[in-house]
């Protein structure tokens, strides 16, 4: 069953900023690109699912692709609700 991810982010301004500091972090290199393209994807308010994440990021597993944004979680860069699907960046 395809699980439908929902990505939002509070704006505080007209537009929105991606966080390029965290290239400078620790951070696993497929959760820093997890986050650039979730952060895209808030931006333009898209849906996504785990495939389409899987292929933009080129993780290549649904197992990699969730320790990615438990990480970003960890982190306090995202909170992701597994109930409701939705994953909110922090900024």
């Amino acid at each position: 069953m395809e699980r439908r991810l929902k990505v939002v982010r509070e704006l505080n301004k007209h537009y929105a900023v991606i966080r390029t500091d965290i290239l400078e972090t620790s951070l696993s290199m497929e959760s820093k690109v997890l986050y650039f393209v979730l952060s895209i994807a808030a931006d333009q308010g898209r849906d996504v699912n785990d495939d389409m994440l899987k292929e933009l990021t080129s993780i290549k597993t649904d197992e990699i692709l969730y320790q990615a944004l438990d990480e970003l979680a960890i982190n306090g860069l995202v909170k992701y609700n597994k109930l409701t699907g939705i994953i909110e960046l922090i900024d």
